[in-house]
């Protein structure tokens, strides 16, 4: 069995409102316990948790079995009476044996599972995975699959991820970070908005880039997170403004409409 030197390496632990994964369709004001460790397959300039994932465990560590981890991961979750438990901070996918182990022992036990992903893995994982996770939230980078390149991603690899949660039934939000001069172009919005409604998404979050890691530019305007939202709207009609705020806009798109010949 091939498995990641990340595997039962737990270097970030919080208790979080679930909307911050976000999540705001799945048990809204529950909090949820967060883990995370090193390691991510994107190379993204503005990466806020660059610290994390470029970090290692010290050498000295002792990792505990996945079993006994898993065990004082639910009684920490039981003890703090939250909702369940997400694999975040990091790429989750690459250490998903982790994950399956975890997650089996949280639904065994009548608790949720929550996976914030960018959905760049062969589909084989993410099938092994899909019957373990409730709920998840895919980071959709770009609609160019050029620009997925830069970041060594592949936009057709995260569409696949997207459409096989979708057809397994589990809950799916999406989010698009804005970012200046990377995605943010009416062409990309618009597209966006397009495979949005193809995929059948029913949430999507467009969320406001700040500077971090490499990347120094000004924060993305709140002029530009308007136009983005009424772009988006333009092509979908009977979709709900669920929550604006200086850093963030989610969109419900239930039961949503395409609007023809824009």
């Amino acid at each position: 069995m091939i498995s990641s030197d990340n595997e039962g390496q737990i270097l970030a632990m919080a208790i979080d409102p679930i909307e911050k994964k976000p999540l705001f369709e799945f048990y809204p004001g529950s909090t949820i316990l967060s883990i995370g460790t090193f390691g991510c397959n994107l190379a993204c300039p503005w990466c806020q948790n660059h610290a994390l994932i470029s970090s290692r465990s010290s050498s000295n560590t002792t990792t505990p079995t996945l079993a006994v981890l898993a065990s004082e991961l639910l009684n920490r979750a039981i003890a703090n009476h939250v909702l369940g438990i997400a694999f975040t901070y990091n790429e989750p996918l690459l250490w998903h044996h982790t994950v399956m182990e975890i997650s089996k022992t949280f639904k065994a036990h009548g608790l949720k599972t929550v996976m914030v992903s960018n959905g760049c893995a062969q589909l084989h994982i993410v099938e092994k995975l899909l019957p373990l996770i409730d709920a998840w939230n895919v980071d959709l980078k770009t609609t160019s699959a050029a620009d997925y390149r830069a970041i060594h991603g592949d936009l057709n690899t995260v569409l696949a991820t997207i459409k096989a949660i979708i057809a397994h039934g589990a809950h799916l939000e999406v989010t698009y970070l804005i970012v200046p001069n990377f995605n943010d172009s009416k062409a990309a919005l618009l597209q966006l908005a397009d495979i949005i409604f193809e995929l059948g998404v029913p949430v999507l979050h467009l969320t406001r880039y700040f500077p971090a890691h490499r990347c120094n530019e000004a924060p993305t305007s709140e002029k530009t997170m308007n136009e983005a939202l009424e772009l988006v709207k333009s092509r979908l009609k009977e979709c709900h403004q669920r929550e604006t705020t200086k850093t963030h806009t989610s969109v419900y798109l239930g039961n949503c409409s395409w609007v023809h010949n824009l």
